[in-house]
């Protein structure tokens, strides 16, 4: 790992806010590849200005907005694979696109387990789409029990390469 080191930046931005995620990608070099991460759970409802849910904001719009901007600037390629990091939490439930938009009655987990949902279902879309093809997308499931970076654990289904070679 150290002679990715210098290669290797790590930048934060609150999400759920937009505004700034153009501005964000402009501030990044030319990029080998992208990993969107998994997330938080806030225990009360949370809005962001446009009156989306806050883990649906962060998790799932901001993100594929990051990749829009990246690849509009030019700062990923089809060889900068973009890697979203799933949770096995999505296995609790099924798909709802009405409580991903309306979410009247907000419970942590089950929110969580939505957006997860629709991060996955989001890049097996996003492959199947001339804007995204020949990229490669990657949704990875971490199981639970993750307490350093050593212990995490990829299920075998979980790494799921999705790529649209047309």
């Amino acid at each position: 790992l150290k002679e990715y080191e210098e290669r290797a930046f790590f930048y934060s931005n609150d999400l759920s806010e937009w505004g700034g995620v153009k501005k964000l990608c402009s501030q990044v070099p030319k990029l080998d590849g992208v990993v969107l991460n998994a997330g938080g759970m806030p225990e009360k409802r949370r809005e962001n200005r446009e009156g989306f849910e806050f883990q649906a904001s962060s998790q799932l719009f901001a993100h594929y907005f990051i990749m829009r901007a990246l690849k509009e600037q030019k700062k990923i390629t089809k060889k900068s694979p973009v890697v979203w990091v799933s949770s096995g939490g999505m296995y609790l439930k099924k798909f709802s696109m009405k409580e991903l938009l309306i979410n009247e009655k907000y419970d942590k987990v089950a929110t969580y387990a939505n957006v997860k949902r629709a991060q996955v279902s989001l890049c097996e879309y996003l492959v199947q789409t001339k804007e995204w093809s020949g990229f490669s997308i990657f949704s990875i499931t971490a199981c639970s029990e993750l307490t350093t970076a050593s212990s995490i654990k990829i299920s075998h289904s979980g790494l799921r390469p999705m790529r649209n070679r047309g």
